[in-house]
């Protein structure tokens, strides 16, 4: 399998759970490692048989601009979905989230692992 690796990805993000929070757009930071169903792009040299990483930073930055969450939990599966439905090539998702938000931490975040539902049919 391959891993297609996206560090360090900042996104403005509408999130906390209090309304007060999510007046303002903060600054989160994603790492993720998208696991692809098979090597075929290696082999053909087309985009389609692969998943494009500027298009994945794209389409999330534009869906954290569009919404915002309560929680990192929510905002984490919402991410790791939209990318398994959308990418016919990924065969899972691991996403890490950093939050800037806690004074005297470096930050606080969430990490999850999504596989596809297709890897099970």
């Amino acid at each position: 399998m391959d891993t297609i690796l996206i560090r360090g990805l900042q996104l403005p993000c509408r999130i906390g759970c209090e309304p007060p929070e999510r007046v303002l757009a903060q600054t989160l930071e994603i790492d993720l490692a998208i696991t692809l169903k098979n090597t075929r792009a290696a082999k053909s040299g087309k985009l389609e048989d692969t998943v494009c990483y500027k298009t994945v930073s794209d389409e999330l930055r534009l869906l954290c601009q569009k919404r915002e969450w309560a929680l990192l939990e929510q905002l984490a599966e919402d991410l790791t979905s939209y990318i398994l439905e959308g990418f016919q090539a990924a065969r899972s998702v691991e996403l890490e989230i950093r939050k800037f938000i806690i004074p005297g931490t470096k930050y606080v975040g969430l990490r999850i692992f999504r596989e596809s539902p297709q890897n099970y049919s």
